[in-house]
């Protein structure tokens, strides 16, 4: 039987483990703007060694793994969640003020979507710009991109988990 991942249901964040083990305590972040949601993997890029004497390659490598990009929009501008993914300083509730310098943000990151299925990412860069409209029917957006990556320890830099199948379920029997 076929398994789907469909809407978000949360996204939260954590501190990388240094592993590809995921953080214990994870952190819930801001609801994401409707239709915002994507998660895309690139295709590794592949390098093709050909000789002059035949028309197939000789050997293929790749040069360039894939990689994972989780991206969305959040309508949060408020100062403890910019702190938390563009770095800075939140005072309380009242202000953010943005870094110095533009810096790697790396967290643990967890989306859970409504039909069950967990995509983590144990080690990840936060890209995260404000963009946006202040405008009398819009509101002000955060555009977040996190891109997985290698968790430094062999370990997948991804996984997807799937619901377990409910009870008197015959998948897979």
């Amino acid at each position: 039987m076929a398994t789907y991942a469909f809407k978000l249901k949360a996204v939260s964040f954590g501190t990388p483990t240094g592993t590809a083990v995921m953080p214990t305590t994870m952190t819930a972040f801001s609801k994401s703007v409707k239709g915002s949601v994507n998660l895309n993997e690139s295709e590794p890029e592949i390098k093709e060694l050909e000789t002059e004497e035949d028309t197939a390659p000789e050997i293929t490598i790749v040069s360039k793994d894939s990689q994972l990009v989780a991206s969305w929009n959040t309508r949060d501008v408020s100062p403890a969640a910019l702190a938390q993914i563009k770095g800075g300083t939140a005072t309380g509730t009242t202000k953010w003020a943005a870094p110095a310098k533009t810096s790697i943000i790396e967290l643990a990151l967890k989306m859970e979507s409504q039909s069950g299925v967990v995509i983590t990412v144990p080690r990840g860069r936060v890209i995260a710009v404000i963009d946006g409209t202040l405008g009398s029917d819009e509101a002000l957006l955060v555009k977040i991109k996190v891109t997985a990556l290698n968790p430094l320890d062999g370990g997948s830099p991804f996984e997807l988990d799937y619901p377990a199948p409910a009870t008197g379920d015959k998948t897979g029997a």
